[in-house]
């Protein structure tokens, strides 16, 4: 077995210790987004609730990616992710598979369909609400909430301002 002199050891400590502070902040909604990210970062404009668009940008943190929007202030409003190497504290993916009762399902008219936000606050995202066009012309939202028990396949994650001030 090598030994190592103690100062080589101390050494490697706080190197180890001065990378985890220099580590990138954890994306939390509410937050106020880092400057440094947004320099040389396309922004675009993104749904984050009916009828709200704001500005946001791709991000990619500890390998995952992530669209995040923010308001005039740089604060996070909204976090969404579709990332196959997310996985949730509980240990839910994206395309994993979830049980659901219709009645726990939340639509958002023309935007995302969820259940209910886990402990971790992600809510997983199981669909979309989509405008359907009839014969005639008659043109409404589709989206199914019936009482029934179902197995749904984990289409995406979101945290958001509006849904913690629920």
């Amino acid at each position: 077995m090598k030994k190592l002199p103690t100062h080589k050891l101390i050494a490697a400590f706080v190197l180890i210790g001065a990378t985890q502070c220099w580590a990138a902040p954890k994306l939390q909604v509410g937050a106020k987004l880092d400057a440094a990210i947004l320099r040389g970062v396309r922004t675009e404009r993104c749904i984050t609730r009916p009828s709200v668009v704001e500005t946001c940008v791709a991000i990619e943190q500890d390998g995952i990616r992530y669209t995040v929007a923010f308001d005039a202030k740089q604060i996070i409003t909204y976090i969404h992710t579709e990332d196959p190497n997310f996985t949730t504290s509980e240990g839910l993916k994206v395309g994993g598979f979830l049980d659901v009762k219709g009645e726990d399902l939340r639509a958002y008219p023309g935007w995302e369909v969820r259940s209910p936000a886990r402990a971790d606050g992600w809510s997983p995202v199981v669909g979309y609400d989509q405008l359907v066009e009839l014969p005639g012309g008659l043109k409404l939202l589709y989206s199914s909430t019936d009482e029934k028990h179902r197995t749904v396949v984990i289409a995406g994650f979101s945290k958001s301002a509006a849904e913690r001030k629920r």
